[in-house]
């Protein structure tokens, strides 16, 4: 954010955007005020916390007595999320789209892609096989040349890994992925796993 505010044109609104996948979001976003942002993204109960961002509630009481304040009417916000979780009540949120999921670092998988790879794992009666794919995707991720893991990489990233975790490992290259590892995208900031890119342009038949 410091870098981008020096190269930004002044008084360049920035606005920054986390989740609370790691439980780091409420630090993340300090972090993100003192180093000059504008604007932080918040959600209401109960869809806040976990792959959403963190609860507005939360971020007030963190920020008091802070150089910071979120301008808003409290109580306002209280009530406006009773009625919100009136209006969720019939809707289904994946327990792993509301908690915590420590080993996210490891991976790493953005909380929208974590669930909808996760419903994906259920509705296919998978489930259990989820930590060895988060394991996996780490591997993915670091002999894949750490492209930014977010849409539509993050998904290469997850399909590599589905398919290490199922058919073996680098049995099955997923097209995008392989693509990606062959340049097809552009450069990585870290060039790939050379033994990757060769099983790559074997199975794909690409150069």
């Amino acid at each position: 954010i410091k870098r981008a505010r020096a190269m930004l044109p002044e008084g360049t609104f920035i606005h920054f955007h986390t989740h609370e996948t790691a439980g780091i979001s409420v630090q993340a976003n300090m972090a993100a005020l003192d180093a000059g942002a504008d604007g932080i993204d918040l959600s209401l109960a109960p869809c806040s916390g976990g792959t959403c961002q963190p609860d507005i509630l939360v971020m007030w009481h963190a920020l008091r007595g802070s150089n910071y304040d979120l301008d808003v009417d409290i109580e306002k916000v209280r009530e406006a999320e009773e009625i919100f979780k009136e209006s969720m009540a019939d809707y289904f949120l994946p327990p792993e789209a509301t908690a915590v999921e420590p080993l996210i670092p490891w991976s790493p998988m953005p909380g929208g892609a974590l669930t909808a790879n996760t419903q994906m794992l259920r509705d296919n009666g998978i489930m259990d096989r989820y930590p060895e794919m988060i394991q996996a995707m780490g591997d993915v991720v670091r002999k894949g040349g750490f492209g930014t893991s977010v849409t539509p990489v993050s998904q290469f990233y997850f399909q590599q890994a589905f398919n290490n975790v199922m058919f073996g490992e680098w049995e099955r290259i997923a097209d995008p992925y392989g693509q990606m590892v062959l340049g097809y995208f552009g450069k990585t900031p870290v060039a790939p796993d050379a033994e990757v890119v060769r099983i790559a342009s074997e199975q794909l038949g690409l150069e």
